[in-house]
């Protein structure tokens, strides 16, 4: 047995007696495996519901590669699978529940392989759910001696399922978003299931609950055609923010994209009614001392009404977006239209009022040699550009 262990049990050595040893962490130049352990008179419980074995210091050395190795480098084993299949063979208790999961992952661990098709820009796709089916199955050898001998593929003991119990006034009710959701709600739904589920009968679905989505308006205004056009404007609004247009969709047609009541643009107001956050107009204390330069530089610009172009560079946690908060912040603060603007719906989300270059600028997805922006001199972001 000492034999054996001495051959196949012995880790390393590692650390400072083998620096070239894969098992070495390069961040701390440690064993990941935790190597030397320490002594111990006996076994504990240690973290991460692995024990701490006992390790005696009974003061037995060998030779090792030309290193004194102690029972401090031994790998816990199981004496009789050493001795039955005479290689290395680590042994662990582990008590954690997550350790049935890790059985359960091994035993029902399927095969990796994926589908990929190039498809022609401008042709139609047919999707085969049933070829893609066949092509991505795989049997092995033991599953498919297992199926030709008819064994049962799944078991479940005891034979019971659980089925719904109904008990008295606690049953399953399905309520309309119509009956309980604030009506600027449902019109974000509307946009949202325009943009989404591509629905057959969009006149249908607008005809239907056109009460629901313009009930604040209908109390506000008594035009019906204003009111109308209030609530077509909001989920153009909406479905620009999803990258789609309102033209696309079979919805009546807005008169003006003039809000009557104010004369002005409703791109122009949501901007305008952008709440800014305390703590973005205070960041401009906060900033460092070359932050502070490009601040003051770019507000002298914005004060005097003087054109300019900055570019701002930096690597990555040098606080950029934190100045770019506190920019935009005050000069949102001074009566200005600030638009934030970016290449990534991520980047977009980390300002207040922030859109991707094709939501703002209604660039094309698919570009071409002829593809252009469609943005109408007499449109809402033509008078907010």
């Amino acid at each position: 047995m000492h034999e054996l262990v001495v051959s196949h049990m012995i880790h390393g050595p590692c650390g400072s007696l083998n620096s070239d040893c894969p098992c070495k962490n390069n961040e701390q130049n440690k064993c990941r495996f935790r190597y030397p352990r320490q002594f111990n008179e006996k076994t504990l419980q240690g973290k991460d519901s692995y024990p701490v074995y006992r390790r005696r210091d009974n003061g037995i050395e060998v030779d090792i590669r030309g290193n004194k190795m102690d029972n401090r480098w031994v790998v816990p084993y199981n004496p009789k699978l050493l001795m039955m299949f005479n290689f290395h063979v680590n042994v662990e208790v582990c008590s954690s529940i997550t350790s049935v999961k890790y059985v359960f992952k091994y035993i029902y661990k399927g095969h990796d392989k994926q589908v990929i098709n190039i498809d022609p820009d401008g042709q139609p796709i047919y999707i085969n759910e049933i070829k893609r089916y066949q092509d991505a199955r795989y049997v092995s050898p033991p599953e498919a001696i297992w199926m030709i001998f008819s064994f049962p593929l799944s078991q479940i003991y005891p034979c019971v399922m659980a089925l719904q119990v109904h008990l008295p006034n606690q049953q399953m009710v399905r309520f309309k978003a119509s009956l309980f959701q604030f009506p600027n709600a449902l019109r974000r739904l509307l946009a949202t299931i325009l943009s989404f589920c591509e629905p057959g009968d969009v006149r249908r679905l607008w005809h239907d609950y056109y009460n629901g989505i313009s009930e604040d308006y209908r109390r506000q205004y008594g035009s019906v055609e204003r009111v109308q056009n209030m609530v077509l404007t909001e989920i153009m609004v909406f479905l620009q923010s999803m990258g789609d247009r309102i033209d696309d969709f079979d919805l009546p047609k807005i008169n003006q994209n003039v809000d009557l009541e104010f004369g002005v643009f409703c791109e122009v107001q949501e901007e305008c009614s952008i709440v800014l956050e305390p703590e973005h107009l205070q960041a401009r204390d906060s900033l460092n001392p070359e932050q502070k330069f490009v601040y003051d530089e770019i507000m002298r610009h914005v004060h005097n009404d003087i054109p300019g172009v900055f570019f701002i560079d930096g690597p990555g946690g040098t606080e950029k977006t934190f100045l770019y908060k506190a920019l935009v912040a005050n000069i949102r603060s001074c009566g200005h239209i600030a638009l934030v603007i970016s290449s990534s719906g991520v980047a977009a989300n980390n300002m207040l009022g922030g859109r991707t270059a094709h939501s703002r600028f209604t660039i094309p997805i698919n570009l071409e040699n002829n593809s252009v922006c469609k943005i109408s001199r007499q449109s809402g972001t033509a008078q907010l550009l």
